[in-house]
């Protein structure tokens, strides 16, 4: 029978020293440890082990101590009235769990997630962006890349681009627009300030007209929302230079993460520009292929730059990048890619934080045509004879023009000749002369004393030469 209660108390010892353990979690630490010792008061109890647990109580005192200890541990514990209300509380709990793991859910969902995509099209730029609700295209490479690039965002499944921009209407970067606003449904359209007479610019404003879409030029430091976590600025959007001092800069801002696409930038620009940045720039698309006309050690100093990116072409004649570029980047620790050496590189955005991927680049970025409205290309032609056609008929009217002005001139010049020779005539016919007074002579005379004339007498020149006098070959 004593060997039965021995196992018995063992047990219901362990039980509750278990169970003190278990509750920790759930009601706290007091209770907990006053289970944990009327548990272990028990078990020593049972196994006679004083010589590791030095109780000096005797053996009925023991059996108090931890009925004791047990019913303070019981009062003192929030245990449930009932059942129902024991299911209440479990399911608030775990309704508020699920609600804390649902809002967390949310606040993951509400973060964008945004693709940057680099597009290789040698020696040029173009650049989209992807953010939940919107897109972006800056630029769309030279003339010769418009397949490349709607092949490129038709492999990503792109219908519509919402926002286009053309940083400057240098043709590397303007020369595939057309084609983008012919292949693809356009929403609003950005422009820099000034403009362009160059056939390559005139075909992107063509193709805008021709959807019934006029471009603006966007406004300084303006956020522009793509979606609710996500917004573009422009800058430089004032300048009154030409060529590359035209170029807009875009930043863009997502979740904190802060993109920078210089276009063609100058260093001029980016001492314009700097302080409206903000300090840290996670991409920063490399102004104008990496040429040292840009990217200048201030600028880079001003600035806590992450990655780097430079759109240049394999052996390009310009010898893009610049070496000096280069090593300012490296002495700054910017992590630089290139898609000369890595091809189409895309930036993905997801949960805070950035991962980027290298895709091989194939000729076209992919074999399906480039879509051309045959009636387009037709209206082009014809607007370009038409054109050509008025510059000859302004260069022949410039012709005729001239040519009557130099008639005009000779006419002119005939008319004073004539009114120089009349007056000439007039003035001699007003000279006076001489000749004899006794009548006889018939000769005048410009010299009164002349020896060949005597009693001279006054008389106009063109009276004499009417009297039949001619000039006295001494005077004259």
């Amino acid at each position: 029978m004593d060997k039965i209660l021995k196992y018995l108390g063992n047990i219901i010892g362990y039980l509750i020293i278990f169970t003190g353990i278990v509750i920790f979690k759930e009601y706290g630490l007091l209770p907990s440890i006053l289970l944990i010792l009327s548990g272990i008061v028990i078990t020593t109890h049972f196994l006679k082990i004083k010589e590791k647990f030095e109780f000096n109580i005797n053996r009925k005192y023991r059996i108090i101590l931890s009925i004791v200890l047990f019913i303070i541990a019981a009062l003192i514990s929030p245990t449930p009235t009932d059942n129902s209300n024991s299911n209440i509380n479990k399911n608030t709990n775990l309704n508020s769990k699920e609600s804390i793991k649902e809002t967390t859910q949310k606040d993951a969902e509400k973060q964008s997630n945004l693709k940057v995509h680099f597009i290789d099209t040698g020696n040029s730029d173009c650049t989209f962006v992807e953010t939940d609700d919107k897109n972006l295209l800056i630029d769309a490479g030279d003339n010769n890349d418009e397949q490349r690039i709607v092949n490129y965002l038709n492999n990503i499944n792109i219908s519509k681009i919402d926002y286009l921009v053309s940083t400057h209407p240098d043709a590397d970067h303007s020369g595939g627009l057309d084609a983008v606003v012919t292949n693809f449904d356009i929403g609003q359209s950005y422009v820099s300030n000034g403009s362009s007479d160059s056939k390559t610019y005139r075909d992107f404003i063509y193709s805008l007209s021709s959807k019934g879409l006029t471009p603006s030029v966007p406004l300084e430091n303006q956020a522009i929302n793509l979606d609710n976590n996500t917004t573009i600025k422009f800058f430089n959007t004032e300048s009154t230079g030409e060529g590359n001092e035209l170029s807009l800069v875009t930043l863009l801002e997502s979740n904190q993460t802060n993109i920078l696409f210089m276009g063609d930038a100058t260093e001029k620009i980016e001492k314009n520009i700097v302080n409206q940045l903000p300090t840290d720039i996670d991409i920063l698309k490399v102004s104008h292929h990496g040429s040292k006309s840009a990217t200048s050690d201030k600028f880079l100093k001003s600035l806590n730059i992450k990655y780097a990116v430079i759109e240049c072409g394999k052996n390009n004649k310009y010898n893009h990048p610049d070496k000096e570029v280069l090593e300012r980047l490296e002495d700054k620790n910017i992590k630089t890619f290139r898609t000369d050496i890595k091809g189409n590189i895309t930036f993905s955005l997801k949960n805070n934080k950035l991962s980027y991927k290298f895709t091989e680049t194939t000729s076209n970025n992919g074999s399906a045509p480039v879509t051309k409205d045959p009636s387009d290309e037709i209206k082009k032609q014809q607007e370009e004879a038409a054109r050509q056609a008025q510059i000859a008929a302004e260069q022949e009217a410039q012709r005729q023009t001239q040519i009557a002005a130099e008639q005009e001139a000779r006419r002119q010049a005939e008319i004073e000749a004539q009114r120089q020779a009349q007056i000439q005539q007039q003035q001699q016919n007003e000279t006076t002369v001489y000749i004899a007074g006794s009548g006889d002579g018939t000769k005048y005379h410009s010299n009164p004393n002349c020896s060949n004339m005597k009693n001279p007498v006054a008389i106009s020149i063109s009276e004499a030469q009417s009297r039949g006098y001619g000039a006295c070959k001494k005077c004259y």
